[in-house]
Order: C-alpha cells, then sequence, then structure tokens
C-alpha cells in the first residue's frame, strides 16, 4: 500500500461521513428554516417551539435512514479491509504488517494479559493499571521463548486474527477467572459467618471484590490474598498460565462447553467449601439460639435482646480468632489443589 492509496482512503473516510451525516444534517436545516418563518410571521419567541419539532424530525430521521448508514459503514469497512489485504493491485498477505516475532509476543501478551486483568492480587484495583500493564508485559517477554513452538503461525487474514484474538482472551479471562472465583470462596464465608455473629449490618468496602461486604468477609479476603502471596501461591498462578498453553494450545478451537462446566463445579466448590468454613459458626450459632430460647422460658422477665446481642457478638469474634488458621489452611489447601487439578501440569 502506497501513499497514494492512504490519501484515497482518507479521502473516501471525509466523503462518507458527510453522506451519514447528510441527510440528518439536510433535514434539520430545512426543519429550523420552516421553524424560523413561522416565528417571524407569528412573533412567537419560543425557544421549546425550536427546539422539540427538530429534535423529534431529526430522530425519525435517523430511524428511516438507520439502514442506509449502517450499510454504508459496512461498504466503506469492507473496502479498506480489501486495500489492506490486498494492497490496491497486488496481494499483500498480513504477514508483511505484522512481522512473525511481533505477531508472537502479542499472541501471548493478549492471553496473559486478559488474565492479569481479574487474577487476585495481581488485577486488584488498587494495584495501578501502568504497574499491571508492564508485569504482564515483562512477564510475555519471560514466557514467549518458552512457549514459542505452540503458537500458531500468522494468519493471513483481519478475520482469521480476530477469531484468533478472541479465542485468547477468552482463555486469559477463563484463567484468571478461576483464581478470582477461588477467592470468593472467603467472602461467601465472611458473609455466612458475619450473618450468624451479627455483623450482617456492618459493612466496609472489599478492595478484592470491588464491592462493599460485611466485616468478617473483607478481613477474610484480605488475609486470603495476603497468604496466596506469602506462601507463594501466586508463582503456580503464573506457572499455570505458561502451563495454560499445554492444556489450551492456540491452533485448537474454543473448548466452550468444559470451560462452561469446569466454571460451574468451580461455583459449587466453592459453594461448599464455603459452607464448611462457616460450619462451626452456625453449629455455635445454632446452639446459642437454642440456649437463649431456653433461658427466655425460664426467665420470661429477662431483657434477653440486651443479653444475647453483645454476647453473640464477643463469642463469635472469640471463636473466629480460635479458628482463623484453621479456615485459612483449609482455604489455602482448596485454592492450592484446585489449582494443581486445573491448569498447573507440572
Amino acid at each position: 500500500m502506497n501513499a497514494e492509496q492512504i490519501f484515497d482512503i482518507l479521502r473516501e473516510a471525509m466523503l462518507v461521513t458527510l453522506i451519514i451525516s447528510g441527510p440528518p444534517m439536510a433535514i434539520g436545516l430545512v426543519v429550523g428554516v420552516a421553524i424560523s418563518l413561522v416565528q417571524a410571521m407569528t412573533q412567537i419567541q419560543e425557544m421549546t417551539l425550536t427546539f422539540v419539532p427538530k429534535l423529534i424530525v431529526l430522530f425519525i430521521t435517523m430511524i428511516v435512514f438507520m439502514p442506509f448508514m449502517l450499510a454504508t459503514i459496512v461498504k466503506f469497512t469492507e473496502y479498506i479491509f480489501d486495500q489492506i489485504i490486498a494492497g490496491g493491485d497486488r496481494r499483500m498477505p498480513l504477514p508483511q504488517f505484522l512481522p512473525a516475532e511481533i505477531f508472537a509476543f502479542l499472541a501471548v501478551f493478549i492471553r496473559l494479559g486478559a488474565a492479569f486483568v481479574v487474577l487476585p492480587a495481581f488485577g486488584e484495583a488498587v494495584v495501578p493499571g501502568r504497574l499491571r500493564l508492564l508485569m504482564a508485559l515483562a512477564i510475555t517477554l519471560v514466557v514467549v521463548p518458552i512457549v514459542r513452538q505452540t503458537l500458531p503461525p500468522m494468519p493471513d487474514a483481519p478475520g482469521q486474527l480476530l477469531a484468533f484474538i478472541f479465542t485468547e482472551s477468552a482463555i486469559g479471562f477463563f484463567l484468571g477467572g478461576i483464581a478470582r472465583l477461588l477467592v470468593t470462596t472467603l467472602d461467601l464465608a465472611g458473609t455466612i459467618i458475619s450473618t450468624q455473629i451479627g455483623l450482617s449490618t456492618a459493612t466496609v468496602f472489599n478492595p478484592a471484590l470491588q464491592s462493599t461486604g460485611s466485616l468478617p468477609s473483607v478481613l477474610l479476603s484480605l488475609g486470603g490474598l495476603v497468604a496466596i502471596l506469602e506462601t507463594n501461591l501466586h508463582h503456580m498462578l503464573l506457572e499455570g498460565l505458561v502451563d495454560s498453553y499445554t492444556l489450551f494450545r492456540p491452533t485448537d478451537p474454543l473448548p466452550v462447553g468444559d470451560l462452561s462446566d469446569t466454571v460451574a463445579r468451580l461455583v459449587a466448590d466453592s459453594f461448599r467449601v464455603g459452607l464448611q468454613i462457616a460450619a462451626p459458626f452456625i453449629v455455635l450459632s445454632l446452639l446459642f439460639t437454642f440456649a437463649l430460647g431456653l433461658i427466655s422460658r425460664l426467665m420470661p422477665s429477662l431483657q434477653i435482646f440486651f443479653v444475647s446481642v453483645p454476647a453473640q457478638l464477643v463469642g463469635g469474634m472469640l471463636i473466629m480468632i480460635v479458628s482463623l488458621s484453621a479456615m485459612m489452611t483449609a482455604f489455602l489447601t482448596y485454592y492450592h489443589e484446585t489449582l494443581v487439578g486445573l491448569i498447573v501440569t507440572r
């Protein structure tokens, strides 16, 4: 593609812009002139009389000419792609625009970058976007030589390239989403615990999930992220991203059915583990409520509410202090075993 062809595309772009915007502008001009004549003859100087009819007419015009506008845009887009692929009068494959090594780097970066958007610890909103981008680029530089043999050749057509980008992005989001879904186990357990110990209405912002949550859920979520970093389980996440090129080869089609089944199974397992972590609080809350019922029957005049709320809160906090280590150990074991079973192959 030479300079003259680029100038032709720019001229076509301006012409298409004029064609698309022409009908609304022309009809708006006619309506504006008509309203101005009416105002001049009737001496009615009302702003709504100028604005509302023009808005209604322009809205109707957009509806009527929308198929024509879309058809014009699609035709111009096809013209641009034809020029890029064919290069005017001679064929010019896409690899000439994108060297093979650059393509390999971008292919790996698409998957890793998508994963880094949602990975726990790496993808937190409190981590600056530039820092996340630098980490993804740096890790991509390290990973490219390792997975170079598994990458496909450069697609010859833009459509194939777009399909490849979509597949790699979906796999990256899936891998990062798995790790993020495992962390939500602690948020679920914390929500159940807060209900049992009377802290369900005490909510704060949870930076791990970018939403509000109860105090126990925020404590467990942040503690889980710190434990993941402290026990070097984030290294396993990165190792899993590298091993994903063995599980999900870029040349294979996207296994939508298997990915959906895996996500459904992980959601069920996360609910199960979260319920197991909060099980002691459920049992003790049941016993505490039963004891309060007996006391209220034996001593009807006792203001049981003023006694139960402080006792429930203090007792729940003491139990949480005692069992916190066991809860984190159960979560880390579940996190490690799930990652090993799903994405880590070495």
